[in-house]
């Protein structure tokens, strides 16, 4: 795969970008692959902008529209027509925030006009689209900044308006009007926010950002307590991490320090100082800084928070942190792994030979057996 490109992880299935600007491919990592198979017609596919669910593909072409593709069926994907579906902007990056976003059977993008944020619903195959009630004094898609997807609340929201507020939909009743919450701040535009249940969490736009925890069931932000906060977020059933950007103490290199705390919060904790991976510098990073993160979001592994940003690390739960061996035993300190992403049932990354070849990445995973 590219490394630069975009990847992410459906049920039993990991999906990656392969060229600069077009190019999809995906792998099902239960048959053992060794090489990825391309998406139908992949060229003219976005490979930096897409959403994954279950075993379905959102793909973004370079014409504003939106094709449908499921891996177990033989056909090719179904590209939404332009009259039900047109998206505000395209994705240039792998990591831009707030244009897409899938879940269970559901994807919400940001739409050009009219009804301005929409949703994908495939419960049924077919594509079927519900366009949501606008934001008060939303007319175009750039007045929402991001969406989000909650599957098993059948919640979707958006940060929208200004000044900006989370506006939270019933999916079970998509014409009704949205909740409304108030931010103290705007929404950071370089962090997708991310929603599990009742909890989501984003980066606020101060110049030194803050975690944003909104109990979405309440209506309420979670007051925390010096959670100044940098790079990526994540949150699962049970726990909420970011990477914190306090102090000094909080970057070793590119590489920022973890922090985790149980839901509702607001209190968490920081990984542990002086814990080199190599074990004698910080040449090779530090166990428990990293760059990318999440969550197992559910499963018998729900909770579990993995690390990536030059090696592979992972915690059942909390801050102190494994790192596991390289499996083909190439790198002499650990798995090397970018850009981690995970479903109930797999753990997908960026990989390579050793650490110091992250422009020469493939595809690694790890299979999560359910009972």
């Amino acid at each position: 795969m590219r490394s630069d490109a975009k990847l992410l992880c459906g049920d039993d299935l990991i999906v990656f970008g392969t060229g600069m600007l077009n190019g999809v491919s995906y792998i099902v990592p239960s048959e053992t692959p060794t090489v990825g198979t391309p998406v139908p017609n992949d060229a003219v596919f976005r490979s930096k902008s897409f959403a994954v669910a279950k075993r379905t593909i959102f793909l973004v072409d370079g014409m504003f529209q939106v094709s449908v593709f499921n891996v177990d069926e033989d056909v090719a994907p179904a590209t939404i027509p332009e009259a039900d579906l047109r998206l505000a902007n395209i994705p240039a990056g792998a990591k831009d925030a707030g244009h897409l976003q899938a879940d269970g059977d559901y994807c919400v993008v940001r739409c050009d006009g009219g009804n301005v944020i929409r949703v994908i619903d495939v419960s049924g195959g077919a594509p079927v689209i519900l366009p949501l009630t606008n934001p008060p004094d939303v007319t175009t898609g750039f007045g929402v900044q991001q969406v989000a997807i909650d599957a098993a609340s059948m919640r979707v929201i958006a940060a929208a308006g200004n000044p900006r507020a989370l506006y939270v939909y019933d999916l079970n009743n998509p014409a009704d009007a949205p909740a409304a919450i108030a931010l103290p701040n705007d929404i950071s535009n370089n962090v997708q926010m991310k929603v599990n249940g009742n909890f989501l969490v984003a980066l606020d736009d101060q110049a030194y950002k803050q975690l944003l925890l909104v109990d979405l069931e309440a209506g309420e932000i979670v007051e925390l307590a010096e959670a100044n906060a940098i790079a990526d977020v994540a949150v699962g059933p049970d726990a909420f991490a970011f990477f914190a950007d306090l102090d000094a103490d909080d970057s070793v290199g590119g590489d920022r320090r973890a922090a985790a705390g149980a839901l509702p919060g607001p209190d968490f904790a920081k990984a542990a100082l002086g814990n080199q991976i190599d074990g004698s510098t910080n040449n090779n990073g530090l166990v428990g800084f990293a760059g990318s993160m999440c969550i197992v979001p559910a499963g018998d592994y729900a909770g579990y928070l993995f690390l990536a940003n030059s090696y592979l690390q992972y915690s059942p739960g909390g801050v102190a942190f494994t790192v596991p061996a390289d499996p083909d035993g190439d790198d002499p300190w650990a798995c090397p792994a970018w850009d981690v992403d995970a479903s109930r049932n797999t753990v997908g990354f960026k990989t390579a030979t050793t650490r110091s070849d992250n422009t020469e990445t493939t595809v690694g995973y790890i299979i999560l057996e359910n009972d």
